[in-house]
């Protein structure tokens, strides 16, 4: 018997074939309609998670910035309050000033986390910083061509930024004016590090930009696009950046852009031409800064690759459920973890905000009580002041007290003498002579009450309040003072005054003060000088039709300079046997200066020392000409 026959493969009739062919094809092309179908909804989708959580971002960059603006914008108007920033701008020249100033300045850029804070006088020039002690301080750097600084200066409060190049990534700048009264008289400026704003950005997602009012990207999480251009700028646009030295302009270059809408409101941008140029989703949104917004861009690439994968895995893993069930799943996925980063970030968010908001909180607090203690400092300094003042005149008094004991006994003598020739004259019925010594007895007693008026009040306690003041009464009651003094010396005193009456806003009995207090160091200057001469001029200071001045030059032998540096502070004196507390000179420079005016004093071109007053010019109280 043969072997039964093997089997062979089993044949599909043609027609069957084309029929799986064509099933194959129709399948073929419903999958890749499909695809076509399904690709643009995932990317839409990938879209708008992306869109959420660039949202997120978005408003967390923009509250950074809105609370740094509330943390720094109050700063400048609490710190320009303070009486020694006033007291540098009013004496620029002053090392003592301005080194507290500089201190003072330090400790607060400190406290508060500012980069920089500068006083700048009217002109522009830096005469403090807290950055004093940096290897390149802004002490004597110029803000003049600042828009801030001059906006400033006019009496409004502004903001200005500035881009930087490299590891520099600019400044934002809080302005505001030094006021004396009503008067500006200076600007003080708080600097921010914009790193500052950059700090917060590194646990976000997507590229991150803020543009100024000029379309300037000045801060960048992508270093390529810090000082470009989101269009060009126009001429009228450079020339203001320029003036303010704002940015470099030959950094300014625009960024090559191409703008598209997509669906649902979405803008996608190109950036860059050719093989470099990148497509972003764009979310933005303006600051508290006028002017500036933050961008948020979301390169597309990753999230078209991202939907290319997800409908391919869908593809390949199985058909239209399997693929859905993936595709829904990842989503869902997705959606949860945008949630939860939304919750994350939001959490982060809330917890900067309570942290730095305490921050400020403690900060304001810290400077309401230094505030308060530097009131109440500076009552008692006014007490002291007030105390030393009156001691002052009653040393000026004691040294006085020979002279003036002199000046007393004499007249009292004679009116003794006149009484008892008056007595003799009456007893020999000389009636004509005795009336003679009674009128001399009563010239005498005038002499002497007028000394003692003098003297009660030169030693009274001055009023604080401000009056006008005529001068040629002040030198003549303050020579009056002196007399006995300088006719013991053997002084001779000129004074060489105008014809119009001069009114200056002061107080009588301190100004008296200043210049008994200069006459007696001139009078102690001249103790080995044959021929001691004292010269007294006053009138208009050339060239400052508001201001008086009165010039004492004696012929003594002039001022050294270390006395011409230190003569003005406490307890300087330049005597050799030390007499006196050393506070006549600085009491006058204090009385004088809350006049409104300042004492100056050097050594004469043709010998001696000058002592110069500069007062403020008042008008006439009695209706007369404007002195």
């Amino acid at each position: 018997m043969s072997a039964p026959a093997a089997p062979g493969p089993v044949a599909f009739p043609q027609g069957r074939r084309l029929a799986l062919l064509g099933a194959g094809l129709v399948a073929a092309a419903l999958a890749l309609a499909a695809a076509l179908t399904v690709l643009p909804r995932i990317e839409s989708g990938l879209q708008r998670e992306a869109r959420q959580a660039d949202a997120v971002t978005l408003s967390l960059v923009v509250q950074t910035i809105d609370q740094l603006v509330r943390r720094f914008d109050p700063v400048p108007e609490l710190v320009a309050d303070r009486p020694h920033l006033r007291a540098a701008l009013a004496d620029p020249d002053s090392a003592t000033q301005v080194a507290f100033a500089n201190e003072q300045l330090r400790l607060t850029a400190r406290a508060v986390g500012a980069g920089d804070i500068v006083l700048a006088a009217p002109s522009g020039r830096v005469i403090a910083a807290a950055s004093y002690r940096a290897p390149e301080p802004a002490v004597g750097a110029t803000l003049a061509h600042q828009p801030h600084f001059r906006a400033a200066a006019r009496g409004a409060a502004a903001f200005f930024h500035s881009g930087g190049v490299g590891a520099d990534s600019g400044s934002l700048w809080f302005s505001t004016p030094v006021l004396d009264g009503i008067e500006v008289v200076g600007v003080l400026a708080v600097r921010v590090d914009m790193g500052e704003i950059a700090a917060g950005w590194r646990d976000l997602n997507g590229e991150i930009a803020i543009a100024d009012g000029y379309g300037v990207v000045f801060l960048s999480s992508r270093p390529d696009w810090v000082l470009r251009t989101l269009a060009p700028l126009r001429d009228e646009q450079r020339a203001k950046i320029a003036a303010a030295r704002q940015f470099p302009l030959d950094r300014l270059r625009p960024l090559e852009t191409t703008l598209s809408p997509l669906s649902d409101g979405v803008v996608r941008i190109g950036i860059g031409t050719g093989e470099a140029r990148e497509t972003y989703l764009v979310s933005s949104a303006p600051v508290a800064l006028p002017g500036w917004h933050a961008i948020v861009l979301k390169p597309l690439a990753p999230l078209t690759a991202q939907a290319r994968r997800t409908l391919l895995s869908g593809v390949a893993g199985a058909l239209a459920l399997v693929f859905f069930g993936v595709v829904l799943a990842q989503w869902i996925l997705r959606r949860r973890e945008i949630e939860r980063s939304a919750h994350r970030a939001r959490d982060r968010l809330e917890a900067r905000v309570l942290e730095r908001t305490a921050q400020l909180d403690a900060t304001n607090r810290l400077l309401r009580r230094e505030i308060a203690e530097r009131r109440n400092a500076e009552t008692r300094l006014k007490e002291t002041q007030e105390h030393l003042v009156q001691a002052g005149k009653l040393a000026a008094l004691g040294k006085m007290s020979a002279a003036l004991s002199h000046e007393i006994n004499q007249p009292l003598a004679a009116i003794k003498s006149y009484a008892s020739n008056a007595a003799t004259f009456l007893d020999r019925d000389r009636i004509a002579d005795a009336r003679e010594n009674v009128l001399r007895i009563s010239q005498m007693t005038d002499r002497v009450a007028r000394i003692s008026t003098h003297l009660r009040n030169f030693a009274r306690r001055p009023g604080d309040a401000l009056v006008p003041v005529r001068l040629c009464r002040v030198v003549e009651q303050a020579l009056e003072l002196m007399a006995p003094t300088l006719r013991a010396r053997k002084v001779e005193v000129s004074v060489d005054a105008p014809d119009d009456p001069l009114w200056t806003m002061g107080g009588e009995v301190r100004l008296q003060q200043v210049l008994v207090n200069i006459l007696n160091n001139a009078v102690a200057a001249m103790e080995d000088v044959e021929d001691p001469r004292i010269e007294i001029a006053m009138g208009a200071e050339d060239g400052a039709g508001d201001m008086l001045f009165i010039a004492v030059r004696d012929r003594g032998p002039g001022l050294d300079p270390l006395t011409a540096d230190q003569m003005f502070e406490p307890f300087f004196t330049a005597r050799a046997d030390r007499r006196g507390l050393g506070l006549g000179l600085s009491i006058s420079y204090n009385i004088v200066e809350d006049f409104g005016g300042t004492l100056a004093a050097r050594t004469h071109p043709e010998g001696g020392a000058e002592f110069r007053v500069r007062l403020r010019r008042a008008p006439d109280p009695e209706g007369g000409r404007t002195a």
